[in-house]
């Protein structure tokens, strides 16, 4: 799994790489956002279907740029709530330079479908762009943290983290762009332990206001929860509102 999501990363690095950099003239609009409703199917620890809802919000007076993510799932069966999934993001960055940024960054997830009673994670970092313009963008992330993991009848873990992440977004149309987030999280305690996270998106544009994307989420974890599994894909088609 891991030898996988490290050839894509050197693979999709190489092709940005075979780009021109340009830096965007035009600052971005102060104030974005975007909500969604999707129809999940859940394969790996649990398969059956769901409903997910999500929400972005984004407020950029330069240098400094503020976001906030969030994202539901849950699942019912024969009337009762059998999983939920909530993962949380509020982020802060600043500009260095016109390629780097400085951020901090803290996580709250609760994953049942995976064990996970509730995690907290608090990050501090640097994100480099090695492609910004128009029709795509790359930003790596390097950082280190601190992590409180509660899990569902098993022991709880806190530890130190370091982490490597990528962005990508390529918009090979007018109306349609393709997004890739990959993020390797690392156990500085214990180096068997460590997570895996991907996802990956084509999105195109119905109206003004209205896109239809298509995703595949994928969470892997070298030393699960007891009683679990080590990987969780989560493919789904979502109407998404932005503004």
């Amino acid at each position: 799994m891991s030898r996988q999501y490290v050839f894509l990363t050197a693979t999709l690095l190489a092709l940005a790489l075979a780009f021109p950099i340009h830096a965007q003239e035009e600052p971005p609009p102060l104030w974005s956002g975007t909500g969604e409703l999707s129809f999940v199917a859940i394969s790996g620890n649990t398969d059956m279907s769901s409903l997910g809802f999500g929400a972005e919000l984004f407020w950029k007076p330069l240098p400094w740029e503020a976001e906030f993510k969030a994202a539901f799932v849950t699942t019912e069966t024969e009337g009762e709530q059998t999983a939920e999934s909530l993962n949380a993001i509020l982020g802060i960055a600043r500009e260095i330079s016109p390629r780097m940024a400085g951020y901090g960054r803290a996580n709250w997830l609760v994953n049942t479908f995976a064990g996970i009673d509730s995690r907290t994670f608090l990050e501090g970092g640097v994100a480099f762009k090695v492609i910004e313009q128009e029709e795509q963008e790359l930003r790596l992330e390097g950082g280190v943290g601190y992590t409180i993991e509660n899990r569902v009848d098993a022991e709880d873990l806190d530890f130190a983290t370091g982490r490597g992440g990528l962005v990508y977004r390529w918009k090979f149309s007018e109306t349609a762009e393709f997004g890739e987030d990959f993020s390797l999280l690392l156990n500085l305690e214990d180096g068997d332990d460590f997570r895996i996270a991907n996802l990956a998106s084509i999105s195109s544009r119905l109206t003004d206001l209205l896109s239809l994307k298509l995703s595949h989420a994928l969470s892997f974890y070298n030393e699960p929860v007891e009683g679990f599994g080590d990987t969780d894909q989560i493919v789904s088609a979502a109407i998404v509102a932005k503004w």
